[in-house]
């Protein structure tokens, strides 16, 4: 007897709700690798058609638990709520808490580091490690555009999303034109391949992050450090360093 047919007998077909086993089928199929599902793979892995995978598709994406990029779909750090996995895939969990250490490690065992997802307009913290205490710790969502983590990972919105009008910056300190401001931001993190948020000079620290990314160069995540400082110049050159080459192991890894 397959395990459908188990769940059948034990519910009965009068109580059993075939929408929900698809949903959570083609959830599943998210979940499975890093580079998320085209619809013809979610189809593919769940014995679904296309055009009813496609639907389940776009459902998750329209209750945020799923992002499209290009024409793969990826689950969110909403499923979280949900008290699943949200990290951006089972191989890079396998990767963070190394990473985090590394990174630790490579700047002198001092602040916090950690790893933060995309998850609409705003930056959560999946998993940190340092300082007890610190800002960085897991489950903090921060506004997208306030954050140097934000800055990385807003690099992975599809032009349409810019257009969005509900999308605005929620830093105070902001000009008015705020929105294209923020654009011209996120595209110049994106040339230099890192992001710097605050002023050292002002708070004694330094907040750094660079992008973690799948075999097509898509964004699956930040990693960022916060570090105390008081020569910001040598201490850039370290904390960019560390984040760069631990990332990019990171990226290594998961593509095998």
């Amino acid at each position: 007897m397959t395990d459908r047919a188990e769940t059948l007998e034990r519910a009965g077909p009068r109580e059993f709700v075939q929408g929900l086993e698809r949903g959570l089928m083609v959830l599943r199929a998210l979940t499975a690798v890093a580079r998320g599902r085209t619809i013809a793979e979610a189809a593919r892995d769940t014995g679904l058609t296309r055009a009813v995978a496609r639907r389940y598709l776009f459902t998750l994406r329209s209750l945020g638990y799923a992002v499209q990029v290009g024409d793969r779909f990826r689950v969110t750090p909403r499923l979280l709520d949900l008290g699943l996995s949200g990290r951006p895939s089972i191989e890079i969990g396998a990767h963070i808490e190394p990473a985090l250490r590394d990174v630790l490690r490579l700047v002198g065992d001092r602040g916090t580091a950690a790893f933060s997802l995309l998850d609409g307009h705003e930056a959560v913290v999946v998993a940190a490690r340092g300082e007890a205490g610190m800002l960085l710790e897991a489950g903090l969502r921060r506004p997208a555009a306030g954050s140097a983590a934000g800055h990385v990972l807003l690099g992975s919105m599809e032009p349409e999303d810019w257009s969005n009008p509900s999308f605005r910056p929620r830093t105070s300190d902001l000009l008015s034109d705020a929105h294209l401001q923020l654009i011209a931001e996120v595209e110049a993190v994106a040339r230099a391949g890192f992001a710097e948020s605050g002023s050292p000079a002002q708070s004694g620290r330094l907040e750094m992050a660079v992008p973690v990314r799948d075999s097509d160069g898509v964004i699956l995540a930040a990693l960022e450090v916060s570090i105390p400082t008081q020569d910001a110049a040598a201490d850039r050159e370290l904390a960019l360093g560390a984040l760069r080459g631990t990332a990019s192991g990171v990226s290594a890894a998961i593509c095998v």
